[in-house]
């Protein structure tokens, strides 16, 4: 039962669902969800579902109804314990801190700090430090990041890679190399991480006019046309795998329009939507904080289109499939190294007098003896930085999809990572309920909302009443209220349901959609739309006033008299 969640609904009903094995129910009464929330914190299911159903029957329906949908996959812990001194499998290394432009929202301040570039004896110690302190037999993550641009950096980052594949061929493992990158450099780079990377991450936040004014070069002109053709050169390696893209206030209400410039410009099929985080350069007072509650609206807008483009997007706020305790390898299980030689457990931790993110600093590199030194004490505190351990998150329906979320952001905003960023939490909320509600719909498992106990004697009114319930019950929870002519297009749209079921069951279909999810049927999936288009023609004759029960036998009684009249020979036209 560790995967079974219960999201609770307005209306006093609820939701069970299993991220990992996509698992939701239609909405529930209130005693299921009791049950099962007892049962995925470790009661027994049998004795929880006899505490609360009034009969056998109602709590053999109930435990096998709730087992469906828990599943049978088991919890994957982390291999790496809270104590262990060892890394996992990723080392990122931030090159420079130097960047070819002046991104109005930069949080690290690229290219403002006078710092030095990262050295190779730096490089090479950390390289070495990781692979006598990692987890495991491989393969490994070499990955380039951070304070500025890494290939501004380019000797040093070739001379890595290069080093870190041998050092991983020594463990008889691989090495697997990515990178994410503003994409303002010559053919001749791009060329290199086209034929040397096996992950590039190019940063774009759509069309000309908003990117050229969020990511300007350093002398202010556009930088879009350079990122393009960086584009067109990765794609021909099939290396470039993710567009990373920020959303500031001015591009909230564009979202859609980004998404699709972005998907006309090539072959991407991830994207990365992220709101711009308020902080470094973001935070100087020319850009106001990023409107969650709108940024989250928008968001949910523009999920079907990405679906309907082939686009997986990826976000703070989407964790559908999660099922985890920690949010992300901040939670000291990713070594990453700044250009000083600092060393942090996450990607965007550059600067430890920066406010909040301390706690992520975890040691440094003693360049005497040209050795990294770590503090795994730190190391072990982040470790607990887990759902279990963050009050807003243990009684969360979402706890195992976020597990806190973003280490950084709830520092730079509550003064340490052993918190959680709620504006982040409420988006992350908001998202993932409207999913699990969309899921619903589509009815993958049924309870029905009233059992009564003796099931096959009810007579046409209860069913009339049962049915009247139930859409009440989802008039309170619908985005928008619910006119005639909604319900005759939802009517249609079960008409159209059930006409696939059949064409499913009876073998209409070619033989390759047998085992497409789509196309799975069963006597009682058709049962259940025929049960749903007679739940929308209750709910039409009750728009009109029509005692359905007395339409029905009227017009049945009509044929029956058509039918002797037919037969005397006295029917005339």
């Amino acid at each position: 039962m560790e995967h079974l969640r219960v999201l609770w609904l307005k209306n006093d009903t609820c939701i069970l669902f299993n991220s990992i094995e996509k698992k939701v129910s239609a909405p529930c009464p209130a005693f299921v969800g009791r049950i099962a929330e007892k049962a995925a914190n470790g009661e027994s299911l049998d004795v929880a579902a006899g505490f609360e159903c009034p009969d056998g029957e109602t709590k053999a329906r109930t435990v096998s109804f709730i087992r469906n949908i828990a599943g049978n996959a088991k919890f994957q812990k982390f291999p790496v314990g809270v104590y262990d001194r060892t890394f996992y499998k990723t080392l990122v290394l931030s090159p420079s801190p130097v960047c070819s432009l002046n991104c109005v929202y930069c949080s690290g301040k690229a290219g403002e700090k006078k710092l030095n570039k990262m050295d190779w004896h730096l490089a090479k110690a950390a390289i070495d430090y990781f692979f006598c302190h990692c987890d495991g037999s491989g393969p490994y993550t070499l990955q380039f990041h951070g304070a500025g641009e890494p290939m501004t950096n380019a000797g040093l980052v070739k001379k890595a890679v290069e080093y870190a594949r041998m050092e991983a061929s020594k463990k008889h493992a691989a090495l697997y190399t990515r990178i994410s990158t503003n994409g303002v450099f010559p053919a001749e780079t791009a060329l290199w991480l086209a034929n040397n990377m096996d992950h590039v991450s190019l940063s774009l936040d759509g069309p000309p006019d908003i990117h050229n004014r969020q990511r300007p070069k350093r002398n202010g002109s556009g930088s879009y046309d350079n990122v393009v053709k960086t584009m067109k050169i990765l794609e021909k390696t099939g290396v470039l795998k993710r567009v990373n893209t920020v959303i500031t206030n001015d591009g909230i209400d564009r979202m859609e329009e980004i998404l699709r410039h972005i998907h006309a410009l090539g072959s991407v099929k991830q994207i990365r939507i992220l709101p711009m985080e308020y902080c470094g350069r973001g935070a100087n007072g020319l850009l106001d904080p990023v409107d969650t509650e709108k940024f989250t609206e928008w968001f949910n807008e523009i999920l079907p289109t990405a679906k309907s483009l082939g686009l997986e997007i990826v976000s703070v706020v989407e964790q559908m499939d999660y099922c985890t305790d920690y949010y992300c390898g901040a939670c000291g299980f990713t070594m990453c190294i700044t250009p000083g030689g600092l060393v942090s457990t996450c990607v965007e931790a550059m600067d430890e007098q920066e406010y909040g993110v301390g706690e992520l600093f975890i040691g440094r590199y003693n360049a005497g003896s040209r050795s990294i030194d770590i503090d795994w004490d730190k190391v072990a505190r982040l470790r607990t930085r887990t759902y279990h351990n963050l009050e807003a998150c243990v009684h969360c329906a979402f706890r195992t999809n976020c597990s806190g979320n973003c280490l950084i952001r709830a520092g730079r905003k509550n003064g340490t990572v052993m918190s959680v960023d709620k504006d982040a939490c409420n988006m992350v909320k908001t998202v993932l309920e409207k999913k699990f509600r969309e899921m619903a719909e589509d009815l993958y498992a049924v309870y029905p909302v009233t059992m009564p106990a003796e099931r096959g004697r009810n007579s046409f009114a209860d069913v009339i009443n049962l049915s009247r319930e139930v859409a009440k019950r989802f008039d309170e929870i619908e985005r928008r209220p619910w006119t005639i002519e909604t319900t005759i297009i939802e009517m249609m749209k079960q008409v159209g349901d059930l006409s696939r079921q059949f064409m499913a069951y009876e073998k209409y279909y070619l033989p390759d959609r047998a085992d497409h999810p789509r196309y799975r049927t069963s006597v009682d999936a058709i049962a259940n739309e025929l049960a749903d288009i007679l739940h929308n023609v209750i709910r039409i004759a009750d728009y009109y006033g029509i005692d359905l029960e007395s339409a029905h036998l009227k017009a049945r009684a009509d044929e029956a008299a058509l039918i002797e009249s037919l037969k005397s020979g006295r029917q005339t036209y």
